[in-house]
């Protein structure tokens, strides 16, 4: 979306770089400003997903909308790599399964791990063969 934002020519609407004009002082400034910051609010709404829509609101700036969104995606984000984290600790095998397809599911969700984790969730190389050492049957 930011690649829109930048060829509509409203990145500072939604990114809060452009502050509302006082409606007292200039407002034909303001009336501009209103109708700039509107068509900034429509290409976020029209470029999001319906579930998504729920968390824009109405009557709000291009920049709050993009503040919620920003906000809800990233709770998101965080509660996905506590997910793969999750999946990632309870894949114990036990004699007799297939180590392969066991170590391939484990290389898949350490990947999903660190290509949507921050840097606080990364799972280093080193941190990783601990854990396939632990899940890993004794044999």
């Amino acid at each position: 979306m930011h690649c829109t934002f930048k060829q509509c020519h409203v990145s500072g609407y939604i990114f809060g770089n452009i502050k509302r004009p006082d409606s007292t002082t200039d407002p034909i400034s303001t009336e501009n400003w209103d109708l700039n910051d509107n068509y900034a609010g429509m290409l976020i709404f029209e470029n999001i997903g319906t579930s998504q829509k729920i968390h824009i609101g109405y009557n709000l700036t291009a920049h709050e909308m993009w503040c919620n969104l920003k906000a809800i995606h990233k709770v998101t984000g965080h509660t996905t790599i506590i997910n793969y984290i999750h999946t990632l600790f309870k894949c114990n095998t036990k004699e007799g399964d297939n180590i392969v397809e066991h170590l391939n599911n484990l290389k898949k969700t350490w990947e999903h791990v660190n290509t949507l984790a921050t840097q606080e969730f990364m799972i280093l190389d080193l941190f990783f063969k601990i854990i396939i050492f632990l899940l890993l049957p004794s044999s």
